[in-house]
C-alpha cells in the first residue's frame, strides 16, 4: 500500500488537537504566574521580559511525534518546524562533510546546519560502540554549548545572555539496534537576535538518554564532542522580504514584519490589555487564502510606556512568494482584527 506521508504528517501537524485536563491546568497556572510577575514589575516605563510561552497544541504535539516510530527517512522530517522544512525543500541548508568526533563510545556527525536570524537547526547522526546502551532508550537529549566565533552564547542551559529563547528536539530511532541514532536541534530567537553569525562552535558535554515511561534520563554518557563550523555566506547575506501595515489600526501597531527563509518574523504592539493566550490567536493569511500558524516559541516584553510588545514567527517563508498578507488577531476585546500587509517594493 503506497502512502503519501508529506500529506500525512502536513494533516497532523495542522489538526485541532484535544487537549487533556492536566495540560490546560499547568498552562492556566503558569500563565498565572506570568500575569501576577507582571502586575509586581518594577517603576512605569521599565522593560521587563515575559518568559517565553510555548503554544499548548505544539506541547501535545511533541508528545504524540516523540515517542512515535518514524518511517521517513528524509531528512526534513525530522524537524516539526514547517518554515525549516520548507528551507530544506529549497536548498537553504549546508551539509557538513568528514566532521565527525568520538569519545567515551560514541562517534557523533554533523550531518547538516541552517541558520537566519529567528532560528538555527543542526542535524546529527551519533552512533554508539555498543548498541545495548539504547535498548530501552525512546529519545536523547545532548547538553551542549552553543557559541558563535566571537564567542557570544547562542546557546547554554541557564545562560540569561543566551542569543535563543526556546529549542526543540527530536530523536529517530528507527535503527537503534545496530547503535545508530538521528538527532535533530531547532534553537529560537524570538526577538530575531542571531544575526552576523560566521561561524558555529558546538561543544557537546554529554548525552542524555531517556524512556517515555520515566521522568528523567536513564543513562548520561561523559565526553567532549567539539566542532567549528563556518557557516556559508548564504546565511549571513540572506536577502529578506519586508512588509508594512496598508492602514492604520487602532488596536495593533506593526513594528516590523520581515519575511526569511524559515518564517514571517513580525513584531506588533497591542495598545489594549491582553494576556499570553494572545499567542495562540494570530495567524497569517496569505493571497490564496491559505492560514499559516505561528511557531512554538513567541515573546512578550514591554514598551516604555507599558504597553505589550509581542514577537513571533509564522510558517510562511520567502519560498512562498506572497506580496499581499493578512495578519488576523482573533478575540481582543470581543472582536477579530485583521491587518492588511504589503510588500515593500524595494529593501534598504
Amino acid at each position: 500500500m503506497n502512502i503519501d506521508f508529506d500529506k500525512t504528517i502536513e494533516k497532523e501537524l495542522q489538526k485541532d488537537i484535544e487537549i487533556p485536563n492536566i495540560v490546560l491546568e499547568k498552562t492556566n497556572r503558569a500563565f498565572e504566574d506570568i500575569r501576577n510577575s507582571k502586575d509586581e514589575g518594577g517603576n512605569k516605563g521599565q522593560t521587563i521580559r515575559k518568559p517565553l510561552i510555548a503554544s499548548i497544541a505544539t506541547i501535545c504535539l511533541f508528545s504524540l511525534i516523540a515517542f512515535s516510530k518514524p518511517t521517513l527517512a528524509a531528512i526534513r522530517w525530522f524537524f516539526r518546524d514547517v518554515g525549516i522544512r520548507k528551507a530544506v525543500d529549497n536548498g537553504y541548508v549546508q551539509p557538513i562533510i568528514d566532521n565527525v568526533v568520538k569519545d567515551n563510545g560514541v562517534s557523533i556527525k554533523i550531518d547538516d546546519v541552517m541558520v537566519d536570524k529567528t532560528k538555527a537547526a543542526i542535524s546529527f547522526t551519533l552512533n554508539f560502540d555498543d548498541a545495548t546502551v539504547l535498548k530501552n532508550a525512546d529519545k536523547l537529549n545532548l547538553d551542549m554549548v552553543v557559541t558563535d566565533e566571537t564567542g557570544r552564547t547562542i546557546m547554554e542551559d541557564g545562560n540569561a545572555e543566551s542569543l535563543v529563547g526556546g529549542l526543540d528536539s527530536e530523536t529517530y530511532m528507527s535503527n537503534k539496534d545496530n547503535g545508530e541514532i538521528k538527532y535533530t536541534l531547532t534553537l529560537y530567537s524570538p526577538e530575531g537576535k542571531m544575526i552576523d553569525i560566521n561561524s558555529l562552535k558546538l561543544n557537546v558535554k554529554s548525552i542524555n538518554l531517556y524512556n517515555q515511561l520515566i521522568d528523567r534520563y536513564y543513562k548520561k554518557i561523559n565526553g567532549n564532542w567539539s566542532y567549528s563550523i563556518k557557516l556559508d555566506s548564504k546565511f549571513k547575506n540572506t536577502e529578506t522580504i519586508k512588509y508594512i501595515a496598508e492602514s492604520k489600526n487602532e488596536t495593533i501597531d506593526i513594528v516590523s514584519a520581515e519575511m526569511l527563509p524559515t518564517g514571517l518574523f513580525v513584531k506588533f504592539i497591542v495598545n489594549t490589555p491582553v494576556d499570553e493566550s494572545i499567542i495562540n490567536k494570530v495567524t497569517i493569511v496569505d493571497e490564496k487564502g491559505n492560514t499559516f500558524q505561528s511557531s512554538s516559541i513567541a515573546n512578550m516584553s514591554y514598551t516604555s510606556d507599558r504597553k505589550d510588545l509581542i514577537s513571533m514567527t509564522f510558517s510562511i517563508t520567502s519560498f512562498d512568494n506572497a506580496d499581499r498578507l493578512q495578519m488576523v488577531v482573533k478575540d481582543i476585546n470581543g472582536e477579530d482584527i485583521k491587518l492588511n500587509l504589503v510588500k515593500v517594493a524595494e529593501n534598504k
